[in-house]
């Protein structure tokens, strides 16, 4: 629950060790089965995936019903 990081109005969960294959298939998945708006964020030579501001307010209400307690505080909410 602590693999990514609000920076303004997105979200960057730091999937830098699946391949930029891998990364894709995550972010259509987000989007057909959340419709979670997901892009690919470059960080050195690796893939990581960005939230933008559409997707932010529907990941949280998927997301948040399993963040324990202890780790709300990391919903920007």
């Amino acid at each position: 629950m602590d693999d990514g990081a609000a920076d303004r109005n997105q979200l960057r969960l730091n999937t830098q060790s699946f391949s930029k294959d891998e990364n894709l298939l995550l972010a259509e998945f987000l989007h057909a089965k959340f419709g979670i708006e997901v892009q690919l964020n470059k960080d050195k030579d690796r893939y990581r995936l960005r939230i933008g501001a559409k997707g932010v307010k529907r990941f949280i209400e998927v997301v948040a019903p399993h963040v324990i307690p202890s780790m709300q505080y990391k919903l920007p909410l």
